[in-house]
């Protein structure tokens, strides 16, 4: 088993479903077997929307979309810096986190042609390792 047995987000409230302009609170759960060097655990949000369709015309076919980010935003909780040389001890560590939802952004959708979608990822770097990463969606409402 690794050094590091799990990183996963953990949103709190709301079950899942936020409004727009509101704060998405949470933590990262990292579980550490052992003394472990951490460079850099970040938090992302993002909120995009994607379209697509093809237009059938005699033999010919056209394809339409679009996509457009509503926000891209990364935090870094600073949570390994309080250790002396990113050394973080082995147990269970809960890191918390905030990001406030941009105002106007659209609901959630998923529909044949398109959707809109929001999520948030952990990343979790280490030197010569390749990152851990998670990811967790959450509906705007």
């Amino acid at each position: 088993m690794g050094k590091i047995r799990c990183l996963e987000i953990l949103l709190t409230g709301e079950q899942g479903a936020y409004l727009a302009g509101r704060q998405v609170n949470g933590n990262l759960l990292l579980i550490v077997n052992q003394l472990q060097r951490i460079d850099r655990i970040s938090v992302r949000f993002r909120g995009r929307a994607k379209t697509s369709w093809i237009k059938h015309q005699g033999k010919t076919s056209t394809h339409y979309g679009d996509q457009e980010v509503y926000f891209d935003h990364w935090i870094d909780p600073q949570y390994v810096d309080h250790y002396e040389g990113r050394l973080v001890p082995g147990g269970c560590h809960r890191i918390p986190f905030a990001f406030r939802l941009p105002d106007h952004v659209p609901s959630s959708y998923e529909g044949l042609y398109g959707h809109v979608r929001y999520d948030c990822t952990a990343v979790l770097s280490r030197a010569w390792k390749l990152d851990l990463v998670c990811r967790k969606a959450f509906r705007v409402v």
